[in-house]
């Protein structure tokens, strides 16, 4: 009895080659629809931390008779910080003091903040991946103060600013202290997360931030949002 012989074709070179390049051009189609879908899962993820701040905000004010958490304050002695390590600088910033209230490190972070150096581990960090508007605990000590707080910008995603070109970054964004802090933030597709002073998270893209202004509604706590 004889065997039939079966006949194999195999793929000529060029064939080959065109289900590879069709293969690239479907990747190169759906990368961007997979990255877009990947950063919107870290805005959601920012989002639920700016909720949790701005719930443990609340709950500091409320266990300090209505007085709202310092961005900053003089402190000359030897403190421990969140991390169990020792620091000695003059300040204790608001990370440090409300740490009681939010001990979870992750929370202070924006998932999509990739560098290495604005990563908040509970230690005492100037370059925070998110920061606390100056403004409101310098003008603003209590929160009965706060005449339209659904308004008011409590946290916020934040950038340190460079001076200028070839001058070293201003390592001072945990306070907000300038609206390029916020405004050049470069994540979420360049919406920046916020808080704001009732305690709800919304986003907004960086450049409709307006300028850090004792006449803005946004960046200042008792501002009526009549003019001066």
């Amino acid at each position: 009895m004889k065997r039939e012989k079966r006949s194999c074709k195999l793929f000529t070179l060029i064939e080959l080659l065109i289900v590879i390049a069709i293969i690239a051009i479907l990747a190169s189609m759906l990368l961007p629809a997979l990255s877009k879908a990947r950063e919107k899962a870290r805005t959601v993820s920012c989002t639920s931390n700016h909720k949790q701040l701005a719930f443990s905000w609340l709950m500091y004010a409320d266990d300090h008779n209505g007085t709202l958490l310092s961005h900053a304050y003089y402190y000359p002695s030897d403190y421990i910080l969140p991390n169990g390590t020792t620091c000695s600088e003059d300040y204790k910033l608001w990370q440090t003091t409300l740490h009681p209230w939010q001990p979870e490190f992750k929370v202070y972070n924006c998932p999509s903040n990739f560098s290495a150096d604005c990563i908040y581990t509970g230690q005492y960090l100037g370059k925070a991946p998110i920061g606390y508007n100056a403004y409101v605990p310098r003008y603003g000590m209590h929160l009965s103060k706060l005449r339209r707080p659904a308004e008011l910008m409590v946290f916020a995603d934040a950038n340190s600013k460079p001076n200028g070109p070839g001058t070293p970054t201003v390592a001072n964004a945990y306070a907000l202290a300038d609206v390029d802090h916020v405004r050049k933030v470069g994540r979420h597709n360049n919406t920046a997360n916020i808080t704001y002073g009732d305690g709800h998270v919304g986003s907004r893209r960086g450049a409709s931030i307006p300028n850090r202004s004792e006449y803005s509604i946004l960046w200042y706590p008792t501002y009526d949002g009549n003019d001066p």
